[in-house]
């Protein structure tokens, strides 16, 4: 799985450096389907980003899915630019 988003999907201010990408992570772990996950939690420029980082982690074959939480930070605009 590969979890796209802003700093809340990093985990940004999590004091045990998991925030909910981690702790999801950990409990799938634990009721018994254990899965890799990614945490591609970038501030900005995600739209650029995602398909790229997803397609290298993701094998021919998988069960590939991909978990996308936008926050403000992806959605602001700089000089008329959308900044995602």
């Amino acid at each position: 799985m590969c979890f796209i988003g802003d700093s809340f999907v990093a985990g940004v201010g999590d004091p045990q450096c998991l925030g909910w990408v981690g702790r999801l992570a950990a409990r799938t772990y634990a009721n018994g389907r254990p899965a890799t996950s990614y945490n591609l939690g970038v501030r900005r420029q995600i739209l650029g980003r995602w398909q790229t980082e997803c397609a290298s982690r993701f094998p021919d074959g998988s069960d590939a899915r991909s978990v996308v939480s936008f926050g403000v930070n992806d959605t602001t605009f700089i000089d008329g630019q959308l900044t995602v």
